[in-house]
């Protein structure tokens, strides 16, 4: 029996476990090519794992951790845990993909 890794569904929770929180989607980063999925807190981001590792040394030491094949799944990619606050890894991601930030200066 394969053991069932995809964090998208609570399959994979102990039957003692009372409630199970899945994360949400993100609403603007998450990538259909991506290849990896960042969980913090009660979202997920699927990203490009190359970026990430070329902009932070420490995210590719934690990338390469979870690259050895016992990683949860989420949406069919590595999920990478992370403590951040969902709110910071979006400005975080959004500067690292570009985004720009329009602010209104007629208010």
């Amino acid at each position: 029996m394969a053991l069932n890794r995809d964090f998208s569904s609570n399959r994979h929770a102990s039957p003692n476990l009372q409630e199970f929180e899945v994360p949400t989607r993100h609403p603007e980063l998450c990538f259909d090519d991506a290849n990896l999925a960042i969980v913090t807190g009660h979202q997920y981001f699927l990203v490009h794992q190359g970026l990430l590792c070329y902009h932070s040394s420490v995210l590719r030491s934690q990338v390469e951790g979870i690259n050895g094949g016992h990683a949860r799944m989420l949406e069919g990619r590595p999920t990478l845990g992370l403590q951040d606050s969902p709110e910071d890894m979006a400005y975080f991601l959004k500067a690292l993909y570009g985004y720009v930030l329009c602010v209104s200066l007629s208010e």
